[in-house]
């Protein structure tokens, strides 16, 4: 299922890599910053006015390119969760309202509604 206004914006980052789509909700936006690719996995679930934005998470060894913004399989974004910089493994769930930024999560991890995580670590709670 694909909601309305979704907004893929290739026009500074790229590769975008989406796979099989298992639920696309409205408004959902996909950014990267200039050359930074975003990779996307099967059976993802995007909440309403979820971002995914690409930005390297740190430089790949032997320098060059920085590591992209990957979603692995059967990850769940909830609605206007963000997900900037990171790495999220099978299964991750992000709460609703919450924001990663710069994480590795893994695999089943369940990142909790209204928090924000950075540089793998609790940061504060979301207020709005």
């Amino acid at each position: 299922m694909l909601g309305n206004e979704i907004s893929l914006r290739a026009d500074e980052g790229e590769p975008f890599v989406i796979g099989r789509i298992a639920c696309m909700d409205d408004n959902v936006t996909f950014h990267a910053l200039e050359g930074t690719p975003i990779v996307a996995g099967d059976n993802i679930r995007y909440g309403e006015r979820s971002i995914v934005h690409g930005g390297g998470r740190r430089p790949l060894s032997g320098g060059g390119d920085n590591e992209p913004t990957i979603l692995e399989n059967d990850v769940q974004l909830k609605r206007q969760a963000v997900v900037f910089r990171a790495l999220f493994g099978c299964g991750a769930v992000t709460g609703e309202k919450s924001a990663v930024v710069n994480c590795d999560i893994a695999p089943g991890t369940v990142i909790p509604a209204r928090k924000i995580f950075v540089n793998n670590a609790f940061f504060g709670n979301v207020e709005w």
